[in-house]
């Protein structure tokens, strides 16, 4: 997965997060833990079944935050 550089603002709410892009032509998104812990269960059965771990934009966000919450 070759992800560019993270041109967004992640803010920590109360059932999860606020993404604001630095591109003001894409809406925020609101990200709650249960769309991540539903994430990386999609997440880690691609990974296992070997399936294409082609990813969209809000995935790749949703990588990187799962990450964040992993590594403190």
């Amino acid at each position: 997965m070759n992800r560019p550089n993270n041109d967004y603002v992640a803010t920590q709410t109360e059932d999860g997060f606020k993404v604001e892009f630095n591109d003001s032509l894409k809406a925020p998104i609101k990200v709650t833990f249960d769309d991540l812990q539903g994430f990386v269960k999609k997440f880690n059965e691609r990974v296992v079944t070997g399936k294409q771990l082609t990813l969209t934009e809000d995935e790749e966000v949703m990588l990187t935050l799962w990450q964040m919450l992993l590594i403190p």
